[in-house]
């Protein structure tokens, strides 16, 4: 990846950047090793919303607007471990699958990140080593370096759920920005709700009304085609009761219709194109028609790129 940080020739910090990043401990670091730079060269750095004509300071953009015109702006990614970075926003109280929905938020926004001539990323381990990523950034934004303190290394021990959710869903979604490949990723179950909003269970009861027997969980996934693949279990008893999967985003984008007619374990695939990954996707599996008896499994939920 040709993330060049070689400014040394400017005389004048870039007027204007954006920063992204996972919330969180990493992220802050940037900003204020940001802050101090500019200040140490006499420079004021003001955060916005929206850039304006004001050039009397420095203007940088945290966060990112999928839809803004100021998405073209030179762009500096603190970019860390999806692990520790998780695991450092649960300590805020809130739960995984919250705070997994503001990850995939970033990582979704930003395809093609190797490609990006004006990026530069800062990787938890470029700030290791004598704060040499303070160094990087003032390179980049044509200051002279200054000693700016990394941040700890963060000593993380994952276990359950939140492993899970790192190593198989944003650690392949991360590798992928940072590669320019698209690899699979799994979505794990219980990042999805029953009927009765609980976390999702392995195995449910189909009867009853028509209904969604496992719906969300609202996550903003990497756009282009996509293979979704789901492992299912149903009980001997199902009966003629016909099942459905969709990927919904206020429309319909794919839709699959089942059948199976007897117990057993299935696979069913159906494909999606995802032209906004902006947008929150929900994935709903349906009983279509009510039933009297009967139980389904959901087992795992694979997104495959399609070339």
């Amino acid at each position: 990846m040709d993330n060049s940080d070689e400014r040394a020739s400017a005389h004048l910090p870039i007027p204007e950047f954006r920063v992204v990043g996972f919330p969180g401990p990493f992220r802050a670091w940037g900003i204020e090793a940001l802050h101090g730079l500019l200040e140490q060269s006499g420079h004021d750095l003001v955060v916005m919303d929206h850039l304006t004509d004001d050039r009397s300071a420095v203007q940088m953009l945290l966060g990112l607007d999928h839809n803004s015109p100021s998405r073209d702006i030179p762009l500096i990614a603190f970019i860390d471990a999806p692990g520790p970075a998780l695991q450092a926003l649960l300590a805020d109280g809130v739960d995984e699958v919250t705070q997994t929905r503001a990850m995939t938020a970033v990582l979704a926004g930003l395809p093609g990140l190797n490609l990006m001539a004006d990026a530069l990323v800062i990787r938890p381990q470029d700030a290791t080593n004598n704060a040499d990523a303070a160094r990087r950034l003032a390179r980049w934004l044509g200051l002279a370096g200054g000693d700016i303190a990394p941040p700890p290394a963060p000593v993380t021990e994952l276990a359950g759920f939140t492993r899970q959710i790192a190593d198989e869903l944003l650690t392949p979604m991360l590798d992928a920005v940072l590669s320019g490949v698209r690899l699979e990723f799994l979505l794990p179950r219980e990042c999805l709700l029953c009927r009765t909003h609980d976390q999702a269970a392995p195995v449910v009861d189909i009867a009853g009304p028509a209904r969604p027997l496992y719906f969300g969980p609202f996550f903003h996934f990497p756009g282009g085609a996509w293979r979704v693949e789901l492992e299912l279990w149903f009980s001997d008893d199902v009966g003629d009761a016909s099942f459905a999967a969709e990927l919904f985003t206020g429309v319909l984008l794919s839709r699959a219709r089942m059948r199976p007619g007897r117990g057993g374990w299935f696979r069913a695939e159906f494909p999606v194109q995802i032209d906004h990954p902006d947008i929150p996707i929900e994935l709903r599996i349906w009983v279509e028609r009510g039933a009297i008896e009967g139980r389904m499994g959901l087992r795992q939920i694979k997104f495959v790129p399609v070339t």
